[in-house]
């Protein structure tokens, strides 16, 4: 009997979840993959010019964010506040996931649910870095 009874509620709160959701107009925002495609170009030409490789004295985050920018991108925190930091070590990884610059509130962002930066870096004999980037 009570096991009866905890998957009816079980289902009650995931059919209430879903309606409250529909009803405050929960966003599940997508990246264009037309949009995807021009800022890895970009990103490409930065990072490979000429399909040569560039090596950095470090990692070029503000020319990354810059290109975010002018698509109306911004990069986020696990918050999904706007992302403020550093990226430390001679070699790493970093995932930032993204949002459309539009769709902040208060400090918050809506971020796409299909879309995120991967930066990966290593620092060669000659003290620069090698950079991996491209939006997912």
């Amino acid at each position: 009997m009570y096991k009866e009874a905890f998957r009816i509620l079980y289902q009650r709160d995931k059919i209430l979840a879903k309606a409250v959701a529909k009803v405050l107009g929960a966003k599940k925002l997508k990246m264009n993959t037309g949009v995807k495609n021009k800022i890895n170009k970009e990103i490409g030409a930065l990072i490979t010019p000429k399909n040569k490789t560039r090596y950095f004295k470090e990692v070029p985050l503000q020319e990354l964010f810059n290109i975010l920018d002018h698509y109306g991108i911004v990069p986020l925190q696990e918050d999904n506040t706007e992302w403020s930091g550093i990226l430390t070590g001679r070699e790493g990884r970093a995932f930032l996931r993204l949002a459309p610059k539009d769709t902040k509130e208060d400090k918050t962002y809506t971020r796409y649910t299909n879309a995120g930066m991967l930066i990966t870096w290593y620092k060669i004999g000659s003290g620069k870095y090698e950079i991996v980037c491209y939006i997912s």
